[in-house]
């Protein structure tokens, strides 16, 4: 019986020649039934949904469906051949002659045929002693003969042994007999093999997948792959920027991957970007994006969306932020409650940059960080997170216009977010008169703030820097209140 290879029809479990419809709606089921969340053991899942990806988009697309066919041809009919090669050898062996029953064939035709239903010819008791002396007579004559052979043999034996041996020279060559090649099968590289699904509670193991299309690439400069949609997931592997991953589903605030070399696992989403923006970005540096023409233009446009809200809401801002109280806040929750536009943003570039500020930052180099947080803010505008890591990063580096103008932005965009207060505080602490206020806007840094304590800490650490007095001045006064007055914000 001819054996067969396995294919991605046998991955989706259908027919070679089911149909689109079918193809899809087997593949649909299985992706069901093969649900990580299901699984104790999301990460063997994992791979199990990647490989029916792979198989479906295989059978999906012309081009490759026909391709994998002329592959299952050729695998095939190499199998069937091995095969043939295989039986036509056990054939030979069979067949071949054996030794003992050619010479039990000699023996026989050197014997008296005695055929049955003849008499034999020998004497009866009834013949006569002269027929009997007859036939032994003739049997002497034929050991007479046999003996006569014998010795003519051994003599032409002792005469070729004592004949002179001719030279080397003129001995004939012994040619071997050229061997018998076996038949060429054709080499071909196996499919991906993917066990039967099972009824365990385990997922059943498959194969990698044998083609590797990545639609995103790792952004940061480490990223760790985790074998579950979690940040207390073991790590897998650290995966270096620019890696390619091929998607396979989002769970949470985690992105489901497989790697070139079939590893699947969870990746935090904010880490990817897509593999086509890939080699834009890194061959742009950031001060070059930063000054693109397109970038300041969507720079100039936010600019011009926030301006009414920053109108409407921003005059008396400072006498409020001074003495503040619970009227301020439900001033600033209707503030982030108006609605604006927000434009299409370069998220891939946002991404990047803001990872390679972060990193740069971590390193210790501020003015690098500082350089790709502004190409983050004009790759996306509308993200007050990115105009915030500008004004902290400047403010380290003694930029005050940055400050100011970052927190320009970020607290129209963000007017609940503790670290826009922040940004707003540390921009105004330069100006004695405005002591006052950036005393309140850390006070209402530290209200806002989903963790207080930690925003204490980080208030604290930053005074006892140093590296601007005037900062530490008003930080501990702001913290000081912030212990003794119980009735802020009431």
């Amino acid at each position: 019986m001819a054996r067969t290879v396995h294919t991605h029809y046998d991955n989706l479990s259908v027919s070679r020649d089911a149909p689109p419809d079918v193809v899809t709606a087997s593949f649909k089921a299985l992706l069901e039934k093969y649900d990580p969340a299901k699984y104790s053991d999301s990460a063997e899942a994992l791979r199990i949904v990647a490989v029916l990806h792979v198989s479906h988009n295989a059978l999906m697309t012309p081009a490759t469906r026909a391709a994998h066919d002329a592959w299952i041809a050729a695998s095939e009919s190499a199998l069937a051949l091995n095969e043939a090669a295989t039986r036509g050898a056990s054939a030979n062996e069979l067949s071949a002659p054996s030794t003992q029953s050619l010479f039990t064939r000699s023996q026989a035709a050197d014997r008296p045929a005695v055929m049955s239903g003849v008499r034999s010819t020998g004497p009866s008791r009834g013949e006569s002693q002269p027929a009997a002396l007859a036939q032994s007579s003739g049997f002497a004559g034929w050991l007479t003969a046999a003996l006569v052979l014998l010795f003519v043999v051994v003599v032409v034996t002792l005469v070729k042994c004592s004949a002179p041996m001719p030279p080397a020279s003129e001995q004939p060559r012994k040619v071997s007999a050229p061997p018998v090649a076996a038949p060429k099968v054709a080499k071909v590289a196996p499919p991906s093999a993917v066990v039967a699904p099972a009824t365990t509670p385990t997922p059943p193991v498959i194969a990698a997948p044998i083609a590797f299309l990545p639609d995103m690439a790792v952004a940061a400069t480490n990223a760790n792959l985790r074998d579950g949609a979690s940040v207390k997931s073991k790590i897998v592997r650290t995966l270096s920027r620019s890696t390619p991953v091929k998607f396979i589903q989002s769970e949470g605030t985690f992105t489901g991957v497989v790697l070139a070399d079939g590893t699947t696992g969870w990746i935090a989403e904010d880490l990817l970007i897509a593999h086509s923006s890939l080699a834009r970005l890194q061959n742009t540096t950031a001060a070059a994006y930063a000054s693109g023409p397109e970038a300041e233009k969507r720079f100039r446009t936010t600019s011009s969306r926030v301006q009414p809200l920053i109108d409407r809401y921003f005059p008396g801002i400072n006498s409020r932020i001074r003495a503040p109280d619970a009227a301020l806040l439900q001033h600033l929750a209707a503030f982030a409650a108006e609605p604006h536009d927000m434009q299409t943003a370069d998220a891939d570039a946002a991404r990047w940059y803001t990872l390679s500020g972060q990193q740069a930052k971590n390193e210790g180099n501020n003015a690098i960080a500082l350089a790709n947080f502004v190409a983050a803010t004009v790759a996306d505008p509308d993200n007050a997170a990115n105009h915030v890591a500008v004004g902290l990063t400047a403010f380290e580096l003694g930029e005050s216009p940055l400050v100011l103008g970052s927190a320009a932005r970020a607290v129209p965009l963000a007017p609940m977010a503790t670290n826009s207060w922040l940004v707003m505080a540390l921009s105004m602490v330069n100006t004695p008169s405005d002591h006052p206020t950036a005393k309140g806007a850390f006070l209402l840094a530290i209200k806002l703030s989903r963790d207080p304590e930690y925003t204490r800490k980080y208030l604290r650490n930053l005074a006892a820097k140093g590296n601007n007095p005037q900062a530490s001045t008003v930080i501990n006064a702001a913290l000081f209140e912030d212990a003794t007055n119980k009735r802020l914000f009431q």
